[in-house]
């Protein structure tokens, strides 16, 4: 019984003791199957096995007895067989259909003004910074810190508390208490808002009837906001330049 026992000991101590290229390995494992080594410890290493072979990795010295394994069970090597096929095999490209270029359409006013009042915030960004750079060059550079202290107080009170009655004074934006970058930003952001509550969602828009609207609320929007009168027509006029362009209206 021990003479038994002892003669695939003496195998495998001879196997561990040749490298995984070495001839005469190759005939020992080609010979004698290692039978403590189960299906079901074959099949549960089989897709690491794989992988590793499709990478050109050194499965054999990797993985010995799977290997070895492969080399007895045909059950094994079937499966094995399987699962290089199927990731092998050439998957078929579905046709690419070439699409029409409608780029030279007009998109219609609609669409354009329900892609501004989706953001309010990022176009009170882009409007600011065209404002700005229109008429008052010399803030250019505060423009993004502006912005960072009024969305901050508009976190505290709320997109919708602009439209309040006097909002600018009660954030503290009045005549004299705030730079004229942070009241051009509440006057673009409470313009917007005004908008979106009359437009948000509309499939059909007059444009004509909107730059009317979209002027009073602008005008409703810096009154509020503490512009003087001055401040008020060059910023009105910048303003509305940039929302008609936006619109796509001349």
């Amino acid at each position: 019984m021990n003479k038994k026992s002892e003669k695939p000991e003496r195998l495998e101590d001879i196997l561990a003791s040749l490298p995984a290229d070495d001839p005469e390995r190759r005939l020992l494992e080609a010979l004698f199957a290692d039978e403590s080594f189960s299906h079901e410890d074959a099949q549960a290493m089989l897709p690491d096995y794989v992988t590793d072979e499709l990478l050109g990795l050194p499965v054999s010295e990797r993985y010995p007895r799977l290997h070895r394994h492969l080399l007895h069970c045909p059950i094994c090597a079937d499966m094995y067989a399987n699962m290089i096929r199927d990731l092998t095999e050439e998957v078929p490209i579905p046709p690419v259909i070439p699409q029409p270029d409608l780029s030279f359409l007009p998109v219609p006013v609609s669409s354009r003004l329900n892609a501004l009042l989706g953001d309010v915030r990022s176009t009170t960004r882009q409007a600011l910074e065209a404002i700005v750079a229109a008429g008052w060059p010399q803030f250019q550079d505060e423009v993004g810190m502006v912005l960072r202290v009024f969305f901050r107080q508009i976190d505290q009170f709320g997109d919708g508390f602009v439209l309040q009655p006097h909002a600018a004074r009660a954030m503290g934006f009045g005549p004299g208490e705030a730079h004229l970058s942070q009241r051009m930003a509440l006057a673009i952001h409470k313009t917007l808002m005004a908008l979106k509550k009359t437009y948000e969602g509309r499939e059909e828009v007059d444009a004509e009837r909107l730059m009317a609207e979209a002027k009073a609320a602008m005008e409703d929007a810096a009154q509020d906001a503490g512009l003087s009168d001055k401040e008020k027509e060059r910023f009105i006029e910048a303003y509305l330049d940039w929302f008609a362009k936006e619109m796509g209206v001349s």
